[in-house]
């Protein structure tokens, strides 16, 4: 036999250990949709429990005090006249 018909001979892999067959699997019915009343009032409930809603643990008021710190450097700031100007065409900047 030569080395092409051994080859040949050889059947299909399965991708299965012994050709062992998957068994069939039973798909679940999709959930039925959501009513928009049915969206908005759950929302609602969320919305309600969370309100307010604050880790109270050492890390989490590590990180509050950190965001805190970080954000105090910030500031807005207002002015009537701009800082950076253009020179007018024809000037010399």
């Amino acid at each position: 036999m030569t080395p092409y018909e051994r080859l040949m001979a050889e059947a299909v892999p399965t991708g299965t250990f012994g050709h062992a067959r998957p068994t069939r699997r039973q798909h679940a019915e999709p959930a039925p949709a959501w009513t928009p009343a049915q969206q908005a009032r759950h929302r609602a409930e969320l919305e309600a429990a969370l309100d307010g809603f604050e880790l109270d643990d050492d890390y989490a008021s590590h990180k509050r005090d950190r965001y805190r710190e970080k954000r105090a450097h910030l500031r807005l700031i207002t002015s009537a006249s701009p800082t950076h100007h253009r020179p007018q065409e024809g000037t010399a900047a």
